[in-house]
């Protein structure tokens, strides 16, 4: 019985340090990333701002789409006029949304 209580606590012991060990290489990361940041000149601040908010946007286009296109489909399958009206309407939709990534992407 004490001998089983003891792998428990050294288990916990070493769960614990492996948790304060990721804290701080996340601590180190974040730093290390500051200091980066901190080193850009303005204008490669400002190209790097742009690039991650080009790749949110795509991110956030290509769940659109799939979501679009995903009630288009099963608003098709109820095979109901109006179903199939809307569902016809969220394809398009998402095929809109991508002539619209298309386009955003073209432009940066």
């Amino acid at each position: 019985m004490a001998q089983a209580e003891a792998y428990r606590s050294a288990a916990a012991n070493a769960e614990n340090q492996w948790y304060q060990r990721q804290n701080e290489l996340s601590a180190q990361r974040q730093q290390a990333e500051q200091e980066r940041r901190n080193n850009l000149t303005p204008e490669q601040r400002e190209a790097e701002d742009a690039r991650n908010a080009s790749f949110k946007l795509f991110a956030c286009g290509v769940v659109s789409v799939i979501v679009s296109f995903a009630i288009g489909v099963s608003l098709i399958n109820t095979e109901h006029p109006a179903g199939i009206v809307f569902g016809v309407l969220f394809i398009l939709a998402a095929v809109a949304i991508v002539f619209f990534m298309c386009y955003i992407c073209s432009k940066s």
